[in-house]
């Protein structure tokens, strides 16, 4: 993903999170502060010359002459409105930068807007437990967009029994094609892997 521009405060975040996460992590209010100050720092930055640099850079870093999927960071549809975006990401298609590309959207009504588009391959969405998706997930099918799920389990008491049954209608979802679950520890990353089992 691009577009999100890091100043100078989140920057200093990163480079000093490895030293402050135990301490966060024995608060109980830590990791709500953190994100709050993670929020706070970031800005977006959907300058298309800026966009192509930073993809560039990263398949230099990555040693790839193209990524499999490129997606912009959570644009408003003003920032999609005049096209332009979609533009860029069909340029990146085009000169072979990216097989397919697509937007990180901001919520599922938005998602909805951008797949009647049909201007994009890919689609990544918060699927909130609870939220009504039949909408959204008609358009991308009819466009045939890609859909990735995120933040998933946002919200509910993470239990092997909640989790599985969260996740258990997106990941058996012929229409949806990947399924995101953050993960804070191994303990918790086990978890996940032992309810994906589960359902399969």
């Amino acid at each position: 993903k691009a577009g999100l521009a890091l100043t100078t405060s989140q920057s200093l975040v990163r480079a000093v999170k490895p030293v402050l996460r135990p301490i966060l992590q024995r608060m109980p209010s830590g990791k709500a502060k953190a994100a709050q100050l993670r929020q706070a720092a970031q800005s977006v930055d959907f300058d298309s010359a800026r966009l192509r640099k930073r993809l560039e850079q990263s398949l230099r870093r990555l040693k790839r002459d193209r990524v499999d999927v490129f997606l912009l960071h959570c644009p408003t549809l003003d920032d999609l409105a005049d096209g332009r975006l979609y533009d860029l990401l069909d340029s990146f298609r085009s000169d072979g930068l990216a097989q397919v590309c697509g937007v990180s959207a901001n919520s599922i009504s938005d998602a909805e807007t951008i797949a009647k588009t049909g201007r994009v391959g890919a689609l990544q969405v918060p699927f909130h437990p609870g939220t009504d998706s039949t909408a959204f997930r008609a358009a991308a099918e009819h466009a045939k967009i890609g859909v990735i799920a995120r933040e998933v389990l946002q919200g509910i008491t993470p239990t092997a029994d909640t989790v599985r049954e969260t996740l258990r209608p997106l990941a058996t979802d012929p229409n949806v094609s990947t399924v995101l679950v953050g993960t804070t520890s191994k303990t918790h990353l086990s978890a996940n892997v032992e309810a994906y089992k589960a359902i399969h």
